[in-house]
């Protein structure tokens, strides 16, 4: 006799619906943000479907290819395309409570969102605030 578990185990049965997909990793990739707002299945389905870069909590910032920022956006996903970062810049995501505008001297913002903001600067940039290291790098 069989054990059951061993039949299920076996049984590969229907595949369950996922619309967001691992997708060919030699489709080019782009910079992005997508917003997630928390929900643990959304998050669980990107980092499956793109290379993560940071989890700011509000949101992801990483590369996605474009048939997925497609998907997502007929799913109302927000996602925005961010720009090409200058050279030797960087990503830093930064507690927005402290980032008031023009206090960050070689500091470009990118996007922000909840108590986030993501930063472009140069690794030597002045990113300290009344004594806070704003650093969080993403990558």
């Amino acid at each position: 006799m069989i054990p059951l578990a061993l039949l299920l185990l076996a049984s590969p049965g229907p595949a369950p619906a996922d619309p967001v997909t691992p997708v060919d990793a030699l489709e080019p990739a782009l910079a992005v943000v997508v917003e997630h707002a928390g929900d643990p299945v959304l998050v669980e389905r990107l980092t499956r479907s793109m290379k993560v870069w940071h989890d700011a909590g509000d949101f992801l910032v990483g590369a996605a290819p474009g048939s997925l920022v497609d998907k997502l956006e007929q799913l109302d996903v927000v996602v925005a395309a961010l720009p090409e970062l200058h050279d030797g810049e960087e990503l830093f995501v930064v507690d927005a409570g402290l980032v008031t505008a023009g206090e960050l001297e070689g500091a470009r913002r990118l996007y922000a969102r909840g108590a986030q903001v993501l930063l472009a600067a140069a690794p030597d940039a002045a990113l300290d605030v009344h004594g806070h290291d704003l650093r969080t790098a993403c990558h």
